[in-house]
């Protein structure tokens, strides 16, 4: 119920209203990641709240180091509860999901921070592979189309 949810689909009135509703609520609190399902809606700061710092990538990498493990161990004990919405949890679901390949779309308005969203699941991404630190910084400086 409510109208405050991580994922917009557990709303009791699944409307423009309440949808926008919940992400005003979330935006004032600087939540600024917020899942549709598997989709995630990002609403931009405009200033940093912090999203991308080294911390929360830490945290969203051992969580996803723990996840992997669990899954390759074929661990008994209770799955963990979804990662909370965020950009590194997109790119950490994606590396889980079965199969060979997975992209990352990243599309909005001009202004909507798609560049910083890009380079910071690119970092992440080099992070979680184990890339050296020398192609990490190659790839997130370079200017993703």
């Amino acid at each position: 119920g409510g109208v405050d949810h991580d994922d917009l689909l557990q709303l009791e009135d699944f409307d423009d209203s309440a949808l926008l509703r919940c992400l005003k609520l979330r935006y004032e609190r600087c939540e600024i990641y917020t899942w549709v399902g598997n989709v995630l809606i990002s609403v931009n700061p405009y200033r940093d709240v912090g999203a991308f710092s080294e911390a929360v990538a830490m945290r969203y990498h051992a969580e996803a180091a723990a996840a992997s493990a669990d899954a390759i161990g074929g661990c008994a004990a209770m799955p963990a509860p979804a990662a909370p919405p965020h950009i590194f949890a997109a790119v950490a679901g994606a590396l889980a999901a079965p199969g060979g390949s997975h992209a990352l779309l990243i599309s909005g308005e001009s202004g909507a921070g798609k560049t910083e969203a890009a380079r910071a699941a690119l970092a992440f991404l080099a992070r979680r592979c184990g890339a050296a630190e020398r192609v990490r910084d190659r790839l997130v400086r370079s200017n993703p189309v």
